[in-house]
């Protein structure tokens, strides 16, 4: 499942998303965005308790150079972000869904989605708070080490095990091994967009994407401690 976590100016990051996600052959995972305090557009059938005063509220928008010349060029009829359900109502239904013990999350940006999870409350979609629905299904939360004073309240409420990968992608360089993809990749297209597709850029959100995916392996050593 995917959730996108900031607000884009030109309302095309989950568009983005699951053009990225046809492209690999899996055009029918749920996205959600995150919406802050002002709520979707659309119901959402999540209840929430009250942000904390150190938590995360709403976002400014933010630009990017890339969203939505892939939102045009890739899927124009797909739903602008503020069409999209709450990213919350995304995790929950997932959640409940899965098995108990084997979700394996990872956030590779701002934690607004993960924070509205564990203020969840009992509803039709299922009888356990989010708190509750993580200690049941989710095995480890993969953090790419970005966070911020906001995100004090969720990692102090946060039951399971979490792992940081601090600043392991600075070192890795991604682009241009994606001059050897179809020009029509829009992963290729958007690193071409944002200026990097040939000269790389630093694999932050990659690195953690991948140590949740395919666990630490023989690419990663995994240090006890905090980070």
């Amino acid at each position: 499942r995917s959730v996108h976590d900031t607000t884009d100016a030109k309302l095309s990051s989950c568009a983005t998303i699951q053009a990225i996600n046809t492209w690999y052959g899996h055009p029918s995972i749920p996205i959600g965005q995150s919406y802050g305090e002002k709520g979707p557009a659309t119901p959402m059938t999540s209840k929430l308790l009250p942000t904390p005063p150190e938590g995360y509220h709403q976002v400014p928008a933010s630009g990017s150079s890339y969203t939505f010349k892939i939102h045009q060029q890739f899927d124009p009829g797909f739903p602008n972000d503020d069409k999209m359900p709450a990213g919350v109502d995304v995790y929950r239904k997932t959640l409940a869904s899965a098995e108990d013990g084997t979700v394996v999350m990872v956030s590779v940006g701002m934690m607004e989605n993960i924070q509205d999870l564990i203020l969840s409350q009992p509803d039709s979609v299922s009888d356990l708070s989010g708190l509750d629905l993580v200690k049941k299904k989710v095995r480890e939360l993969v953090i790419m080490a970005n966070t911020v004073p906001q995100d004090k309240y969720l990692l102090s409420q946060w039951p399971t095990k979490i792992i940081w990968t601090t600043y392991v992608g600075s070192n890795i360089g991604t682009g241009p091994s994606l001059l050897a993809t179809p020009e029509n990749n829009p992963v290729r297209v958007a690193y071409d967009l944002f200026g990097v597709l040939h000269t790389g850029r630093q694999s932050w959100d990659l690195t953690a994407s991948w140590l949740a995916i395919r666990g630490p392996g023989d690419v990663f050593d995994l240090v006890p401690g905090r980070p």
